[in-house]
Formats: C-alpha cells, sequence, structure tokens
C-alpha cells in the first residue's frame, strides 16, 4: 500500500492562543513513519474490509479500483503478498494472476504483529515483550551513548532470564545461549537484536 492519503479537498485552521487563524488547503499526503498515519492506515482498511464484504455479496470485481478512487491508495502488486488457507489450487491461480501478488508463506509480521499457523505460546508472547518493551528501552540509550559491558550484560542476563523462566530466576538449563538466540532464524536464531553490536553502531 502507498501509505500517502490524498488530501487536497480539505483544509486546515491554525489554533494559536486559542483562536483559529486562517484557512489553507492540503498539498500533500501524511508521509510514511508519521504517528498518525497508523491510525488513518486502520480507519482506512476498515473501509476497505467493509467494501470487499459488499463486493462479495453482490458479485463486484472492481473494488480495489473505486477504493483507490475514494482514497488515493493503491496497491503495489511488486510490494504484496497474498496469505491463503482452505482455497484450490486452481482457484489461488487465478488469484495471483489477476492480482499480479506473488504468494507469501508464514510465519510473517504484520503491523508489528506476528501472524503464524498456530496458537501463540508463552514464548512467543515473551518474545515480543522483550522486543517491544525491554529491547526499545535499551535501544533509547545504545543510539545516542556508549553503555558499559556491565549494563549490556545486565539486560541480556535479564532478557535470557524473562524469556526461559518468565521471571528474574537465574536461567539456568537454558536449551540454547543468548548468544545463539540472537543470531538469525537461518542460523537457528530468533532473530533478536544483538544489543552489544547495535550500541557499536
Amino acid at each position: 500500500m502507498n501509505n500517502s492519503i490524498i488530501t487536497q479537498s480539505a483544509r486546515y485552521s491554525i489554533s494559536f492562543n486559542g483562536s483559529l487563524i486562517g484557512y489553507f488547503k492540503g498539498k500533500r499526503g501524511i508521509r510514511q513513519g508519521n504517528p498518525l498515519s497508523r491510525f488513518l492506515f486502520v480507519l482506512s482498511m476498515n473501509v476497505l474490509s467493509r467494501i470487499l464484504n459488499l463486493a462479495a455479496a453482490r458479485g463486484v470485481t472492481i473494488v480495489l479500483d473505486n477504493f483507490y478512487e475514494m482514497s488515493g491508495l493503491k496497491l503495489n502488486a511488486a510490494k504484496c503478498e497474498l496469505y491463503v488457507a482452505g482455497i484450490s489450487t486452481n482457484i489461488l491461480g487465478s488469484i495471483t494472476k489477476i492480482t499480479g501478488f506473488k504468494q507469501g508463506c508464514l510465519p510473517v509480521r504484520y503491523l508489528g504483529v506476528p501472524l503464524v499457523t498456530r496458537k501463540l505460546s508463552e514464548k512467543d508472547c515473551r518474545l515480543e515483550l522483550i522486543r517491544a518493551v525491554l529491547f526499545s528501552v535499551a535501544n533509547f540509550w545504545c543510539r545516542q551513548l556508549f553503555v558499559p559491558q556491565s549494563i549490556i550484560k545486565k539486560i541480556e542476563q535479564l532478557c535470557s532470564r524473562f524469556f526461559w523462566k518468565s521471571s528474574d530466576k537465574a536461567s539456568t538449563g537454558a536449551r540454547v545461549s543468548w548468544a545463539t538466540i540472537c543470531h538469525s532464524k537461518s542460523e537457528g536464531g530468533l532473530c533478536l537484536k544483538d544489543i552489544k553490536t547495535w550500541n557499536k553502531v
């Protein structure tokens, strides 16, 4: 999806000391990375979902073109992947031919959330908490300062204990070392950041 949203028909006013001053027309959409973009994206996808449901009921096939005309959001087939379940090979072939999308395979991350074919385990949830909370706190410091190695070691120890024991108890008996967990999945890890290397970068 192109995340820019056409706003040329909208008019804006600035609040200055509690009073609205003037009006001006929107010239450019919200860029990717803007804090508002994720909320607008979810709202627009909700509209698309409703349109798709109506189209399925009425047998309409030009939904994406209509959605593009309404919102300015256009699918980029080169960046899109299709995830399906319970569809025959023939139907899947027709869909990929019409849309130009390539078929993806799970697991995959969507808006930061892992999509998997099975129920999330406790370990999956702990892993996401480590990425979203513990690493985010560490990254705040690592981006600006050289963190002492003793602190980095303590952070990794806390992450390891939380992942294996769900508490601050020693993670004795861990099946895999924390260094291995930080490797890429192709190397047998879980693709977590190596805080020491990240701090150097």
